[in-house]
């Protein structure tokens, strides 16, 4: 129904730009194709990215969300712009949600976001679902080989959301390990793109509680 990419487009250099745009123009979905960017695609040269998405006409989401009609209620879909400190992640969710709530509360709402730990920002507006990246599933992992808690591995001593689904309440975050690599190696962390399905809760069910990750 919907495509969701958080990130990381290029690496180092713009140079395969023009076939990293083809490839995204080819996405088709009913709900639309929803981009956000990384930290890696402003190592060369953001802004021309940015621009040259906007010419091709990519539902690229820079600290923006839009409203999508679908059978009588309405998604949300925002986006917020890359940031590597808590303090500007913050902003960004806040001035981007803060938005979709001035607007009424939506029947479903999701945030894309390269960095995972927006997710801590995301949950004080009370977002369904936020999809993140940005760890690459750390890549190396030595134990657990599904994320669960207890992981060892470069994603969990670097960051604390490192892959796979996570709940607060009824806020769930996803942190997909990515299809590409920072460095040409990956050990019991395959590439991966996620396909979720979102159902409605059943009334009554008790969603208090703390951050858990889920198998």
């Amino acid at each position: 129904d919907l495509i969701a990419v958080t990130g990381d487009f290029v690496d180092l250099s713009l140079d395969v730009l023009d076939e990293v745009i083809a490839a995204l123009r080819s996405l088709e979905a009913p709900l639309g194709v929803h981009l956000v960017m990384g930290n890696h695609d402003y190592l060369d040269d953001g802004p021309q990215l940015i621009r040259r998405f906007r010419e091709a006409g990519l539902g690229l989401l820079l600290n923006e969300s839009i409203d999508i009609p679908h059978n009588g209620c309405r998604i949300s879909v925002a986006g917020i712009d890359f940031h590597h400190r808590p303090a500007g992640l913050a902003r960004h969710v806040h001035r981007t949600l803060g938005a979709v709530r001035r607007r009424n509360e939506p029947d479903l709402s999701l945030l894309l976001a390269h960095h995972p730990d927006a997710f801590d920002f995301a949950c004080r507006h009370h977002v369904d679902l936020t999809l993140s990246g940005h760890t690459h599933g750390g890549q190396l992992v030595f134990s657990n080989l599904r994320g669960k808690k207890g992981s060892i591995g470069l994603g969990s001593l670097a960051f604390r959301y490192p892959r796979g689904l996570y709940q607060r309440g009824h806020c769930h975050l996803y942190v997909n390990s990515g299809v590409g690599s920072w460095f040409p190696l990956r050990v019991n962390c395959p590439a991966e793109i996620a396909c979720l399905t979102l159902r409605c809760q059943p009334t009554g069910l008790d969603t208090s509680g703390p951050i858990q990750p889920l198998s």
